[in-house]
């Protein structure tokens, strides 16, 4: 249990801003509780969120709450913890014999159901693009460079896809099934909303910016949420994320033929580069580059990018035999 209350106060805060760590929440409400319990109540807290997005709040809502979140750190400076695990632990038994009651149903549904189960992979090739619309409706603008698998038809309790690379999605709203995105470094889970993923498995950065609705980031360390114009940014070489204000339409400019970059890797930019002009760009053996590209670019053709960068960076280039090597 948190002994420090500063701590704890913290830890409350980002649950209640919708920015916490897993660790907050374990030592906040389960620091009694077992690994099945934790389970459940983690699940319902899931449900409580799933049935929030048919809510929306207004200003005067919002303000409600913060009186209720500052009224609720008032009292847990003056009470301990432990008096409200015992209502938790109670609720989770109610939970935990409702999944045990019909676990059986599920397993043998999803058995039977699964046997049918074909799975379509979409590649788009560099400098390509697709749209697609998946079994549910859902309709989805794929990058250049970029990977998606997903079932013939969605079963069970949710509607799962495979990415690596970038994608636009507008999801249908289906309550009972959440949708989720299985990405390198994170999953990206919502009901209906429209929201852009950008993850590739060779990227420095994982980006996730949100147009409509909500949308849940569950990295390994942390989750979030991120509302309209909001966009969570994890490095996967070093695990640091951030949460900032991002409009959608720079986080789309692809979806137009533009570039936007926004403190980008030198090395992540060339990655995308390839990408769209299906080219081959490489850094000269021994310098090192750790520039970063800040920007947006009409993205006319490759030499313009190019020169945009070494005006910037003071990165040169050179075509040799076809191949384009950046240097200092």
């Amino acid at each position: 249990m948190i002994s420090n209350n500063n701590t704890h106060k913290d830890a409350l805060k980002r649950f209640i801003d919708g920015f916490y760590t897993k660790e907050d929440v374990a030592n906040l409400f389960f620091p009694t509780t077992s690994d099945q319990m934790k389970h459940d109540i983690a699940s319902e807290m899931d449900q409580v969120w799933n049935e929030a997005e048919l809510f929306s709040l207004t200003d005067s809502d919002k303000q409600a709450y913060k009186c209720e979140a500052q009224e609720l750190l008032k009292r847990i400076k003056r009470k301990k913890l432990r008096f409200y695990i015992a209502p938790l632990i109670k609720y989770a038994a109610i939970v935990l014999f409702i999944v045990s009651t019909s676990l059986a149903v599920y397993y043998y549904a999803d058995q039977f159901m699964s046997q049918n189960i074909r799975y379509t992979e979409i590649i788009v090739g560099n400098g390509e693009k697709k749209q697609i619309a998946l079994p549910d409706g859902t309709r989805v603008m794929l990058n250049s460079g970029s990977y998606l698998k997903y079932p013939n038809r969605f079963v069970g309790n949710d509607r799962k896809v495979e990415i690596d690379g970038e994608a636009f999605f507008n999801v249908t709203h289906d309550k009972s099934k959440p949708f989720i995105i299985k990405a390198e470094g994170a999953n990206i889970k919502v009901l209906g909303t429209s929201f852009n993923v950008k993850a590739y498995k060779k990227d420095e950065l994982l980006s996730v910016s949100v147009k409509t609705g909500k949308v849940q980031v569950d990295m390994h360390e942390a989750m979030l949420r991120l509302n309209p114009n909001e966009q969570v940014l994890l490095n996967k070489q070093s695990g640091e994320f951030s949460k900032r204000i991002e409009k959608i339409d720079q986080a789309t400019a692809w979806m137009k033929g533009e570039l936007y970059f926004d403190k980008t890797p030198i090395k992540s930019v060339v990655l995308e580069l390839c990408r769209i002009y299906n080219c081959e760009i490489i850094f000269e053996p021994g310098i090192k580059f750790d520039d970063y590209i800040y920007g947006e670019h009409d993205n006319k053709n490759l030499e313009s990018v190019l020169k945009s960068i070494q005006f910037a960076t003071g990165i040169k280039y050179r075509n040799e035999n076809g191949k384009i090597i950046l240097y200092k």
